[in-house]
């Protein structure tokens, strides 16, 4: 081999390796979300409202000795723009409400709702992408997001004992972060910390100008505070994971990797929280997989039959 050829070669490397650190990073990231519900589930003598309180200062508290450690607090000084704070702003929003569903969902034993939420909200990144990015999708997707709408239509309208409004919430805030932080222009982790950022403020108001507060159980034993103290490390990590994944990959990619925050959900649900499920449920979450199957299947026998 040359001396040229190699270095044709090199970037190209680099390029497979980025992509494989942000496949992992992706799945890495919907498998540690679903499972947090665990952590929030040991923390229920607390409000969600209080956790989401906590969790937004303690990750505000992570990130700024991430970038201090790292040099980078000079990059987010830089980025705060106009169209940066807008656009993570409204990220920062859905985000801090999605945390509020979440821990809700987790402490009251609604995770088969919140799960399903995570399982269409692949469907609104990809409508989203599709209508404000302009990205294409092809004849495959196309057929099988349609056909994961339907059965996803069909389980609202029929499976019972459901809390529509959980799930469908869920879905619609998870679903617009994950479109937005394919809009951001800025690194993973200042781009995270400006969102903290943003909602610390709102926490600060609320507690300057209200009457909220964010006083901890007087009964809450002192394993559970120290417990508390994690939340930081707890919410930071995935989003890190999620944004660096976003920028590296295209969000039908991304949307395949969401499936599997829902189905470590699901896992929960029945193993953990025991919640029943129903034949409707069981079988939408199955087609739903086939269907998911099929994307990552198709493609790759593709590529195997060209070589």
């Amino acid at each position: 081999m040359s001396p040229s050829e190699t270095v044709t070669r090199k970037p190209d490397q680099t390029a497979g390796r980025s992509n494989t650190l942000a496949i992992i990073a992706g799945m890495g990231a919907n498998i540690w979300l679903g499972g947090s519900a665990l952590y929030w589930k040991a923390l229920r003598e607390v409000s969600p409202s209080v956790l989401v309180a906590y969790r937004v200062l303690l990750s505000l508290a992570v990130l700024m000795l991430a970038l201090v450690l790292l040099g980078k607090l000079g990059a987010l000084y830089r980025n705060l723009t106009l169209n940066s704070v807008v656009v993570h702003g409204v990220a920062a929003l859905l985000l801090a409400t999605n945390w509020g569903l979440f821990i809700y969902a987790s402490i009251q034993g609604f995770v088969l709702e919140s799960g399903l939420g995570y399982l269409i909200a692949p469907c609104i990144t990809v409508a989203a992408s599709v209508l404000m990015l302009s990205e294409r999708l092809s004849s495959l997707h196309t057929v099988a997001f349609v056909l994961i709408g339907i059965a996803l239509a069909y389980l609202a309208v029929y499976a019972q004992g459901l809390n529509h409004g959980i799930y469908l919430a869920i879905a619609l805030t998870w679903g617009g972060y994950v479109c937005l932080k394919k809009v951001s222009t800025i690194d993973a982790l200042c781009a995270t910390a400006l969102e903290t950022l943003l909602l610390s403020l709102v926490c600060l108001v609320a507690l300057l100008f209200t009457s909220w507060e964010m006083a901890l159980p007087v009964t809450m034993p002192t394993s559970m505070s120290i417990v508390l103290l994690f939340a930081g490390l707890v919410s930071v990590v995935p989003l890190l994971l999620i944004a660096f994944s976003a920028r590296r990959l295209a969000l039908t990619t991304m949307s395949t990797f969401q499936f599997l925050l829902p189905t470590t959900q699901f896992v929960l649900a029945v193993v953990v929280y025991k919640q029943s499920i129903n034949m409707t449920v069981a079988t939408v979450i199955s087609f739903v997989w086939l269907l998911l199957a099929l994307l990552v299947a198709l493609p790759a026998m593709k590529n195997m039959l060209r070589q």
